[in-house]
């Protein structure tokens, strides 16, 4: 069985070794956790050690999250331009009437089933490629927001038959709070892991925290582990090592 390196040592004992092949991690945190920000510093170790990766970008264009990372001087033109940072525009689709047409300003979202179906045929057909690579949908909790329960289940089980058959690590991201508990629940029941974040205040201060609680195929370790955010290290998890 195959495992994936995260790029970090630390994170990697954790993990009970790295990430296994063909899996689905759900990673879910409060707003200002920077949850997001350690998949995305996953993934910029990643390409840059020379893996594909797609990132499915649904709640914001991909300037803004260029802009964002950015922030930790993670620069991926070069891996643009290489192809091994791949952007899926799911954001802009939803201000346009068809794909291709010219962006208007628009004073209303179009959450149609033509955006759902845009993530299929752009990110799910990358899987017929018969390549492995990393990926991110960023955030499932836009989707699971704007469209129906049935809608949401077919996409994440197609998504399913595909990493079985494909592999690769992918991340789907979930906000805390923003559904139902049943919903969050299935999300970890059908994920092949689940990654939580939270934050503690401390006087003035906030503290970041995640957990694992589940990952199969490995043990993992089950405790709590703190994070520490700047823009010189990006993510680290409380010692000098980077994730």
């Amino acid at each position: 069985m195959q495992i994936w390196k995260t790029g970090s040592r630390v994170l990697d004992t954790f993990l009970g070794g790295g990430i296994p092949d063909k899996s689905l991690i759900t990673v879910f945190g409060e707003p200002g956790s920077e949850f997001t920000t350690f998949v995305q510093q996953l993934l910029v170790n990643q390409a840059r050690n020379g893996e594909k990766v797609i990132y499915v970008s649904v709640d914001m264009p991909p300037s803004e999250v260029k802009a964002d990372l950015m922030l930790y001087d993670w620069n991926i033109e070069q891996l643009e331009e290489n192809g091994s940072w791949v952007w899926i525009d799911a954001y802009t689709p939803q201000f346009i009437g068809s794909y291709g047409s010219e962006l208007e300003p628009r004073t209303s979202f179009a959450w149609e089933s033509s955006v759902i179906n845009f993530i299929r045929t752009q990110y799910l057909t990358q899987f017929d490629q018969g390549v492995q690579f990393w990926s991110i949908v960023d955030s499932f909790s836009k989707l699971i927001e704007n469209f129906s329960e049935e809608e949401v289940n077919d996409l994440l089980e197609y998504m399913l038959m595909k990493i079985r058959e494909i592999g690769g690590v992918h991340f789907i991201i979930l906000v805390t709070g923003m559904h139902e508990p049943k919903i969050e629940i299935k999300f970890q029941h059908l994920s092949d892991g689940v990654i939580e974040f939270f934050t503690k205040k401390r006087g003035t201060m906030l503290d970041r925290f995640f957990r694992i609680l589940k990952l199969r195929k490995t043990i993992p370790g089950m405790g709590i582990h703190q994070i520490i955010v700047s823009r010189d290290d990006g993510v680290k998890i409380e010692t000098t090592e980077r994730i």
